[in-house]
């Protein structure tokens, strides 16, 4: 049985997720796993286009597809994320149709689910029939359980090879017959407002539609917007994972990406991105700037700032690319005021919630509105904070940041906490103060609500 391993790390062999891979490929040396470090060849592959029909054509000969990475900001690494692009640019569906695939992922269980839906959609895109993936925590393989469940995830992953097993199909096909936006004649609102906007995209000549509708944005908004495309800043690269940011938060590139959040994003009052959907995602190019962003490590230098999306493509079809986009706003603290997109046949009706979009901005400015986060925030947050106060050592900077700004928020028992457990607790194991507990317990659930209502004059209509 011959296994192509696509591997998605920029790091090729030394990534994390490579020795669980090899230690797969040392219990099974009756298989054939043909490495393709296209995460750290990338650049080299996408100047060579023979290189980028080599690996495909090898990648045709196998029976089965690995995809292994770790999870960087919620999906792939912009380099992986490259590599998919040129597969559909470069109609190369054809080796992977009707292969059997799966995913081999490694991360600290932060949103690595959107990672796993992603890789799952595309792998279908390619008309490959997934078997579901597994997400390792990155020392799991020193567990006993967790090598016997890695062991047993790709027996079943070859059994499906083997015995050509059905797989399920979640994911309908996209269609990209996005509508045409014509806004008509809009008229420009008088730049009166002092607050200072920020505009990222990666809006190229061919992406029409999304630079009418930023044009649109820019025009209703009462305030100047400072428009910055990511195709005229200079990014050497894709994040290398080498944490080196992690003890001062200074990134091994020299380029514009550290400058562009310290002299453009941390001194805006918001900031809106805006993009086009390539593959159940945004562009690489956007993935690139999201995981270059890491040298701020786990700390949300955007919170409290205000913002929101303006998405070209079908966002609607791909509801995973809508958690992400809202995760990464929660978890970052940042005020995600709208989502827009371009998907609808009524430009009209596009126009009229890009400029109410513009309205609510201005309206959220003012009032300091701050959505309540739901769980994608609570959870994420939780899972960095406990992850940051682990590991200290390595992130440092992060480590220091969340003790001055409060965020290691761990549940603390006070004096009322204490009481209770040592108090109440032994009193609800008597029947007769249980009972007369239950049913005082609706009540005793909103009076502490009920104190602030009483502040408040009863409105009683009649």
């Amino acid at each position: 049985m011959r296994i192509a391993v696509i591997n998605g790390s920029p790091k090729g062999d030394m990534s994390v997720t490579m020795q669980y891979l090899e230690y797969i490929r040392r219990n099974n040396p009756n298989k054939d796993f043909k490495i393709f470090n296209v995460g750290h060849d990338i650049k080299k592959i996408e100047k060579k286009p023979e290189l980028f029909t080599e690996i495909v054509q090898e990648i045709g000969k196998s029976d089965g597809i690995l995809w292994c990475f770790p999870v960087y900001i919620c999906v792939v690494p912009s380099q992986l994320k490259r590599f998919i692009e040129l597969i559909f640019e470069n109609s190369a569906e054809e080796a992977f149709e009707d292969k059997y695939a799966t995913a081999l992922t490694t991360s600290a269980h932060i949103y690595d689910h959107t990672a796993h839906n992603y890789i799952h959609a595309i792998s279908e895109d390619l008309g490959m029939k997934y078997v579901e993936g597994f997400s390792a925590e990155m020392y799991d393989l020193n567990k006993q359980e967790e090598r016997e469940n890695l062991l047993n995830f790709s027996a079943d992953f070859f059994s499906h090879i083997e015995k050509n097993r059905p797989t399920e199909n979640k994911y309908l096909p996209l269609s990209y017959a996005t509508p045409e936006y014509v806004p008509g004649e809009i008229q420009e609102i008088s730049k009166t407002g002092n607050w200072k906007i920020v505009l990222l995209n990666d809006a190229e000549k061919n992406d029409l539609n999304l630079r009418l509708m930023i044009d649109v944005f820019i025009k209703t908004l009462p305030n100047h917007v400072e428009v910055l495309n990511l195709h005229e800043i200079n990014m050497r690269g894709g994040c290398l994972g080498c944490l080196r940011c992690g003890y001062d938060g200074t990134c091994i590139y020299s380029d514009d990406v550290m400058s562009i959040y310290e002299d453009k994003l941390l001194p805006a009052d918001a900031v809106i991105y805006a993009g086009t959907i390539k593959d159940r995602y945004l562009s690489s190019r956007w993935k690139m700037f999201f995981d270059r962003s890491f040298f701020n490590g786990h700390r949300p230098v955007l919170q409290g700032k205000q913002g929101g999306f303006i998405i070209s493509g079908p966002l609607r079809q791909i509801p995973n690319l809508r958690q992400i986009l809202q995760a990464q706003a929660e978890v970052g603290r940042f005020a995600h005021v709208s989502l827009v997109s371009d998907e609808y046949e009524d430009s009209q009706y596009t126009t009229s919630r890009i400029s109410d979009f513009a309205a609510q901005l201005i309206w959220a400015l003012e009032k300091e509105y701050h959505k309540p986060v739901t769980f994608l925030g609570v959870g994420g947050h939780k899972t960095l904070r406990d992850l940051v106060k682990d590991m200290k050592p390595i992130f440092t900077e992060d480590y220091e940041f969340y003790k001055e700004h409060g965020l290691f928020d761990f549940p603390r028992q006070g004096i009322h906490d204490r009481a209770i457990n040592t108090f109440l607790l032994p009193l609800l194991r008597i029947p007769e103060v249980r009972t007369g507990f239950q049913k005082r317990l609706k009540w005793g659930m909103i009076w502490p609500l009920q104190k602030e209502l009483k502040r408040l004059p009863e409105n009683v209509v009649h």
